[in-house]
């Protein structure tokens, strides 16, 4: 598995879309160490400048496992999680870019990473807080444990780097296979908090929060902070909530293993109630969604937040523009624009070309002031698509190639000067297959007695396997993707109970 960072810094701002299968970069070879610097990937079509960051990890990841962390400096380290138990940070240091384990605690041998998530709740200080899940199977037994490790510093007056977060554990078991894990904020006893937020194989978000008192964290009722979480059905592999301005009202959007689209629009006051709600049902796994609004707003610095209150209250803004973009797995995907008012949807053209998607991150790419979709695919390509306002209609405004699937995408200041990059995790594999033929030859054969649940799925998965000299055995079915190719949604997302 390899991380690359890659600039964006001299992207041309024109609205012509590139001739479609356009090849306008290639990531960087392999390096031969845990870390090197990669060479100019500048071309006469290219729109990214260059591959300034590339980390060779030691074992695969999923599309769980990476997760952006910035702290009081305005820095962003890069947190990405290999399934052998490993956990590496790529930052900025001195003015080098470097690469390093982080010693987390409590994660014992044996042990594989599915998600990652971390947050820092201050503006001035490194007030970290880092969520892992992992699941062990005892060998003896043959049993499956599960585990939501948070790792937090609640001595503020101490120096909370990242090294010391990673000694601090609160390991919570968990009665289920847990899948995405997100942070988020809702308005508690003492104003708004963070909250973590895990879905898991028991069809359930769950919700964990913290209690000063005991100074650790337990899973509470998620139905009076998150009602609309009770319509939610299925197995959610994916879920985002945004916020509108003076955090009155938010959007939440959940897509599930079976299909299901759930989109709610919450008043946020007092006690949340959803006020409209839309589902939307397809027949394959939905792998990504994402909440976003067309324009960008730059984050205003802290001290000039009392006047920007002051603006809100003569002209605010229009709180209800916000969009969706959906992304799936074998068809065409999604945008539904203005969600709380019109809910009308686009398709994204071009979508469904290479292969299945497995990310999704909104960002403005070209810095023109208008947010723009980036989708990743395990067809070796990031597709960048742009909103022109004059004909209402969303174009594919830029392909970028890479030489390996795509996993997970992030947009970041890395250096802190206020110049984002675009972040991919990817990972090696010697096949170049398509999925979406096999994709199609599963869903077709699969019935309500022959669901992707069964042994007979089980049995589809192990016939796919190539031998593996480094995984013999394995509890998750990606642990084999340096050697074979991911011919289900399944592969991508799900954790297999045996």
């Amino acid at each position: 598995m390899t991380c690359l960072i890659i600039s964006t810094k001299q992207l041309l701002h024109d609205e012509r879309a590139p001739e479609a299968g356009a090849r306008v970069g290639r990531g960087p070879a392999a390096p031969t160490g845990p870390l090197s610097p990669a060479p100019e990937i500048l071309g006469h079509e290219c729109r990214v400048s260059s591959a300034l960051l590339s980390g060779l990890l030691p074992s695969q990841g999923n599309v769980y496992t990476l997760t952006p962390l910035t702290d009081a400096k305005g820095f962003t380290k890069i947190l990405v999680a290999s399934l052998q138990r490993k956990v590496y940070c790529l930052e900025y240091t001195h003015g080098r870019p470097c690469m390093r384990d982080v010693p987390f605690t409590y994660i014992p041998g044996g042990a594989e990473i599915v998600s990652i998530d971390a947050v820092n709740r201050s503006i001035i200080q490194e007030d970290f807080i880092i969520g892992i899940t992992i699941i062990k199977k005892d060998d003896t037994t043959g049993q499956q444990s599960h585990f939501f490790n948070i790792y937090s510093d609640w001595d503020l007056n101490s120096d909370s780097a990242l090294d010391v977060v990673s000694q601090n554990c609160l390991p919570l078991e968990l009665d289920f296979v847990p899948y995405h894990l997100y942070h988020t904020k809702t308005l508690g006893k003492n104003g708004w908090e963070t909250v973590w937020l895990l879905s898991g194989s028991d069809c359930t978000i769950h919700l964990y929060q913290s209690d000063d008192e005991s100074h650790s964290y337990q899973e509470v009722e998620g139905s009076q902070s998150f009602p609309e979480f009770k319509f939610v059905d299925g197995i959610t592999l994916w879920m985002d909530i945004s916020y509108t301005q003076e955090s009155k009202r938010r959007v939440t959007v959940t897509c599930g293993e079976g299909g299901n689209v759930h989109m709610f629009h919450v008043n946020a006051e007092n006690t949340p109630e959803v006020i409209s709600s839309r589902c939307i049902l397809w027949d394959y796994p939905v792998s990504s969604a994402k909440v976003f609004s067309s324009a960008n707003f730059l984050r205003t610095p802290f001290f000039l937040e009392d006047i920007l209150r002051l603006q809100k209250q003569e002209s605010p803004r229009n709180e209800d523009e916000l969009s969706i973009v959906v992304g799936t797995t074998l068809e065409s995907c999604f945008v539904y624009r203005d969600f709380a008012k019109a809910q009308k949807g686009f398709r994204l053209p071009e979508s469904d070309a290479n292969d299945a998607v497995t990310c999704c991150i909104v960002c403005d790419i070209d810095q023109d002031g208008i947010n723009e979709i980036l989708m990743g695919t395990y067809g070796q390509v990031v597709l960048v698509y742009k909103w022109i306002q004059k004909t209402s209609e969303w174009i594919l405004y830029h392909t970028v190639s890479l030489p390996c699937p795509v996993l997970s995408l992030a947009y970041c200041d890395v250096m802190g000067d206020d110049h984002s990059f675009l972040c991919s995790s990817r990972f090696l594999r010697p096949s170049t297959r398509p999925t979406s033929p096999t994709f199609r030859e599963f869903i077709a054969g699969t019935t309500v007695a022959n669901n992707p649940f069964s042994e007979t799925c089980v049995q589809f998965h192990s016939s796919v396997l190539a031998p593996s000299p480094t995984f013999s055995s394995s509890i998750f079915p990606w642990s084999h993707a340096d050697y074979i190719d991911w011919s289900s949604s399944s592969w991508l997302f799900r954790p297999h109970v045996l």
